[in-house]
């Protein structure tokens, strides 16, 4: 059975913890993580960008999300989830 395609949140940190976000739309995580270091179109959230720490917050409450952990030089996604 083929899973249908969602949304992703794909947060990748490097070694000094600058903060950068892409969305894929994929059916898995692995699906999601290469899509993401595949197309490399990420959205730097840095605190000297514009208002950029509240647009993260934004997509983590927007993906259902809570506060992430954070550590460097690391890459997670997470699933959008969706309202029942």
């Amino acid at each position: 059975m083929t899973r249908i395609k969602t949304e992703w949140l794909v947060i990748r940190t490097n070694k000094d913890m600058a903060v950068y976000t892409q969305v894929v739309e994929a059916s898995e995580l692995n699906d999601a993580l290469n899509l993401a270091e595949e197309n490399f179109d990420w959205e730097r959230q840095a605190y000297f960008y514009e208002n950029s720490w509240d647009n993260y917050y934004e997509l983590l409450t927007e993906f259902g999300l809570g506060d992430v952990d954070l550590l460097p030089d690391d890459i997670q996604a997470f699933e959008k989830t969706e309202d029942e």
